[in-house]
């Protein structure tokens, strides 16, 4: 809905909450605030000025989410937040961002302002959602064009949230001619085998260099205390295989977590082998022939039984 006729049909309260404290000058005006009284709230200092024409209401103006609801207001009403923005906004990183990026129609001429970033294209419907009730890129498009841009593309996080291969091609697809798209097509690559952090991305370039095959990375497994998602599954052996990267596994109650399930795994006979970051990048030779061994013997194991 046009930002104005929200602020017609809602009035100025609703707006401000709708909008986390962040208002237009034009959507003040149609929820029946003179300008006068516009400018003695910003002169008094009850309005905190954000970007030209947009303005916080008891909120922090420097916050992340003000500023993002600020460039989004102060762009249009069809203008799309993305990249590391985007990324904030749905989550995939709790580091906010230092420009806000946003998507307006190719024409469109708008100011330089410190702290955004104004990019013209015609985006595709698939690659636009509303989130908070704020136009953003979805996370497939928004991990796609930080790549492009040669940011980190945050695809394992979105991944493990649930963006599935058929929706990230289809948005990879949308983006061809763009630049950096060659960029884009190589970060779809890295995750082709559904790695749900970076350092599962390691152990399958590793294990793909090394021609290990019969893999599968994070299948559902239905154990009795519930389904479970190992890092990797050697199904006709019954190995898994787990990364303790540091995000996911660094507290006390994550490691605690972490042997509970490792149990929940050997108490219906699966085989489990553990490593770290640091092992697969400084000592892939010994994971590569550790893990070899172990399929082995458990083939040898399986054929003699």
């Amino acid at each position: 809905m046009d930002g104005a006729l929200l602020a017609l049909h809602a009035g100025l309260d609703a707006v401000l909450r709708l909008q986390d404290g962040i208002i237009r000058r034009d959507q003040a005006m149609a929820a029946g605030l003179p300008g006068s009284t516009v400018a003695s709230s910003v002169y008094r200092g009850r309005w905190v000025r954000v970007l030209p024409r947009v303005y916080a209401v008891g909120v922090d103006p420097a916050a992340p989410n003000s500023m993002i609801r600020a460039t989004a207001l102060w762009a249009g009403d069809d203008a799309v937040i993305t990249g590391a923005a985007a990324a904030w906004w749905w989550g995939l990183t709790n580091r906010a961002p230092n420009t806000v990026a946003v998507v307006v129609p190719p024409g469109r001429r708008m100011a330089r302002i410190d702290g955004t970033r104004v990019l013209r294209a015609d985006l595709d419907d698939i690659e636009i959602d509303r989130h908070r009730r704020l136009p953003v890129t979805t996370p497939a498009a928004t991990c796609l064009h930080l790549a492009r841009s040669g940011e980190p593309d945050l695809l394992e996080v979105a991944i493990r949230r649930g963006l599935g291969a058929e929706i990230l091609d289809e948005t990879l697809e949308l983006g061809r001619g763009r630049p950096g798209q060659v960029k884009a097509r190589r970060s779809r690559e890295r995750v082709r085998d559904n790695p749900w952090s970076a350092p599962e991305s390691g152990l399958h370039r590793l294990f793909r260099g090394a021609g290990i095959t019969g893999w599968t990375a994070n299948p559902r497994v239905r154990l009795v205390v519930g389904a479970r998602y190992p890092d990797v599954l050697f199904d006709e052996v019954m190995l898994i295989v787990e990364v303790d990267g540091h995000r996911y596994h660094r507290t006390p109650a994550q490691v605690a977590a972490d042997l509970k399930r490792q149990n929940a795994f050997v108490d219906e006979c699966y085989t489990v082998l553990r490593f770290t970051p640091a092992e697969i990048a400084d000592e892939p030779d010994r994971v590569v022939a550790l893990v070899r061994r172990t399929v082995e013997r458990l083939r040898r194991g399986r054929a003699a039984g």
